[in-house]
């Protein structure tokens, strides 16, 4: 299934769409896409500014993403899971990468291993 109706974690109806959002595969690549676009100041639809406002305009956590310094690089990420999912994804804009992985479990296992196997591909790719 989807979802299990007696996850224990409810969202307020008025805000349950920005909690319970579904995307393909495609679509979320797209979306990263546009993030990365925007770092590097190419045409997006979103714009340059903003996306550096989203995404740093805080020091550690910023409009919905966290963020750090890391070596020489600027790192913006976040964690997604639902009961039977999770995902994170790091932006690094001074490599021009994005980091996404994703898992099929929702369990404190499957949010530590996508984590992990994040910091791995992120080691791997800015030596």
């Amino acid at each position: 299934t989807s979802h299990r109706e007696d996850y224990w974690a409810q969202f307020f109806i008025p805000i349950a769409p920005g909690g319970n959002i579904n995307i393909n595969m495609p679509d979320y690549i797209s979306f990263v896409q546009q993030y990365l676009l925007a770092l590097q100041k190419q045409k997006s639809l979103i714009d340059s500014e903003v996306t550096k406002s989203l995404l740093f305009s805080q020091p550690f956590y910023s409009v919905g993403w966290a963020n750090l310094k890391w070596n020489q690089f600027n790192i913006a990420f976040m964690n997604g899971r639902v009961p039977l999912y999770s995902s994170y994804i790091e932006l690094i804009p001074e490599k021009n990468i994005a980091i996404v992985v994703l898992c099929n479990s929702g369990t404190s296992d499957g949010r530590s291993v996508t984590m992990k196997v994040g910091h791995l591909l992120r080691d791997y790719y800015t030596r």
